[in-house]
């Protein structure tokens, strides 16, 4: 059945990979590996962590978004006005939320203070396009597309990145005291970025040859750590429910990052929620339907939240790749109900109107996905699929143009636009939206030729 073969290609979707090498400055000159992470809990988690701080910085969160890359260095950093890029190793190794909240405002520290102007504009574009480019279900890279999952970042664009990753001393102590002035004003302790910092310089005393990452692109932490220890803190006394849901999301990050072998064995024994609710994260990815059920509902239980989002957004995975469309349709409607602004919740949400033939309401939904996520072509590619299946041929190939533009694929979406022309001059229309659309995406592709 083709939508079954459709589903199964695109199955496991509770986590995109995109896989970008990049050279970064190490003390052995050595390419580094990123691969960038798409989760709906992750992203809202790590985006409602910032989005206070970037009110207090007079940047709307709206127009910025924060992007989880795997990486086992304990880092962050920003390479444009409107993304900031955090490491896993960030979260797997803070000690609590305050010390994540505390880099967060560190980096908005950045752009508040206006340190990327020196960077150019094709500095800016370009890392996210490329890891974007690559996103793409681990069912895709499972079943053996041949570029699943793969892009890459060379030569001088590589160099760029590397230099776009250092600040100079006095930008990141001036970083550190707009990063004070955030977390006083949104009423956050300080004690986060203090202990975070109080690490760092732990470290940087015992590493000689090889320090820590972010000590490498953020210049040495002694001076800035006494600046921080002067600066006056409420006490940070995190609750347990507040504890318990910082531990979920390292949990979650672990089930995902990790062999399934090593998750089983390390929450095996253990009795919690957030023990469940890794284990059952590793079961969908096995495709063991009846014992992620088990746990989910276990760990739903336990942690006793009313229409947990990230739960149903769970349970309508599982009913996706059981090929069950109503039932995960239902799921994800809950999850967005109580996540309405989650793009990826969204996109799944949008699957599964299209195959019940919703196709405005998916194209609505898609849209919601491209707010937030631009240059995903995964998203571009469906709204593609909603609009032929609904008979509007010339968006439909528009989409796919953007699609396949997004992948750095010119010749393809050179070849949609093509047909696009055609069959709005077959209509005997003339300056339509969709003319301008396909010119302004001619431009584009131009640009990215020379």
């Amino acid at each position: 059945m083709v939508v079954m073969k459709f589903l199964k290609l695109f199955s496991f979707l509770i986590i995109f990979l995109s896989v970008v090498t990049i050279a970064t400055p190490n003390s052995y000159g050595q390419t580094r590996t990123f691969t960038l992470l798409l989760d709906a809990e992750l992203d809202d988690y790590l985006n409602n962590l910032a989005a206070p701080l970037l009110t207090a910085a007079g940047i709307n969160p709206d127009n910025v978004q924060v992007h989880l890359l795997q990486d086992p260095s304990i880092n962050a950093f920003v390479n444009s006005q409107t993304n900031i890029f955090v490491m896993s190793g960030l979260l797997t190794k803070a000690k609590n939320e305050n010390e994540v909240v505390g880099v967060l405002a560190h980096e908005i520290g950045h752009m508040k203070g206006h340190h990327l102007l020196r960077i150019r504009e094709s500095s800016e574009n370009m890392l996210l396009p490329a890891l974007m480019a690559g996103v793409i279900g681990i069912g895709a890279v499972a079943a053996g597309a041949p570029d699943a999952g793969m892009a890459m970042v060379v030569g001088s664009q590589a160099a760029n990145i590397s230099a776009m990753l250092k600040f100079s001393r006095t930008q990141e102590q001036q970083a550190d005291q707009i990063a004070v002035g955030l977390l006083a004003e949104t009423k956050q302790p300080v004690q986060g970025l203090k202990s975070f910092f109080g690490r760092l310089r732990t470290n940087e005393l015992m590493y000689n040859k090889a320090p820590p990452q972010y000590l490498l692109t953020h210049p040495r932490s002694s001076d800035r750590q006494g600046f921080l220890e002067q600066a006056q803190s409420i006490p940070y006394n995190p609750t347990v429910k507040e504890q318990t849901k910082f531990e979920r999301i390292q949990a979650k990050l672990f089930a995902i990052t990790r062999s399934n072998t090593e998750t089983q064995r390390r929450y095996l024994n253990h009795n919690d929620a957030n023990s469940d609710y890794a284990r059952a994260i590793t079961y969908t990815i096995q495709g063991k339907k009846k014992e992620a059920i088990k746990l989910l509902n276990s760990a739903a239980k336990k942690y006793n939240v009313p229409s947990d989002p990230y739960i149903n957004e769970l349970r309508g995975q599982i009913e996706l790749d059981s090929g069950n469309i109503q039932q995960a349709q239902n799921y994800f409607a809950l999850a967005l109900k109580s996540s309405p602004h989650s793009p990826l919740i969204h996109f799944n949400y949008g699957r599964t109107l299209v195959e019940t033939e919703n196709y405005d309401k998916a194209i609505a939904h898609f849209a919601q996905t491209l707010h937030k996520q631009p240059q995903w072509w995964m998203a571009h590619y469906h709204m593609g699929l909603a609009y032929g299946r609904d008979g509007r041929k010339t968006k439909s190939h528009i989409s796919f143009a953007q699609a396949s533009m997004y992948r750095r694929n010119i010749g393809d979406a050179l070849f949609h636009l093509k047909v696009a022309e055609k069959l709005i001059a077959d209509s005997g229309q003339k300056n339509t939206l969709d003319t301008q659309k396909i010119a302004i995406l001619k431009q584009e592709l131009e640009k990215m030729q020379n």
